[in-house]
């Protein structure tokens, strides 16, 4: 039986090794001169970045207001327009899903914890455990 799964497998593995040239080549990009130039209007940092983990920490933009957070617990307001700081709150759990916009508030996961944020001051107006982390923006 032995025997019969050896050339089994060196045929499997043999299917994998080559290089196959794609059967319509790609086309070449067209060049183009840019119309537009973009300067930046404000620029802020928040906390230490994600480190080694992968997360998708997408701000929330909503009414000229600019919500971001950060791995290490932070969540932050930001004056869209001058980069302005309105609010920032320290929560009691590691940030491990997304931000994500609910109308009044916001939602963000937290290790195994939805929250809802108030957007006016930053205040929790509630949270929920869940079975298991959350692992991205709650919508």
């Amino acid at each position: 039986m032995k025997l019969c799964l050896i050339p089994a497998l060196l045929f499997l593995l043999s299917a994998c090794a080559g290089f196959v040239a794609p059967s319509i080549p790609p086309v070449p990009l067209t060049e183009y001169e840019s119309s537009l130039q973009v300067e930046p209007l404000w620029n802020i940092r928040l906390g230490k970045g994600v480190g080694r983990h992968y997360l998708k920490l997408s701000p929330v933009l909503d009414d000229n207001i600019l919500y971001a957070l950060e791995r290490g617990k932070q969540l932050a307001a930001f004056n869209a327009t001058n980069g302005k700081l309105l609010w920032s709150v320290l929560l009691d759990a590691y940030i491990s899903g997304g931000l994500g916009d609910g109308g009044d508030f916001l939602l963000l996961g937290a290790d195994a914890d939805v929250i809802a944020i108030d957007k006016g001051h930053g205040q929790i107006r509630w949270r929920t455990t869940l079975a298991s982390e959350v692992q991205t923006a709650p919508v």
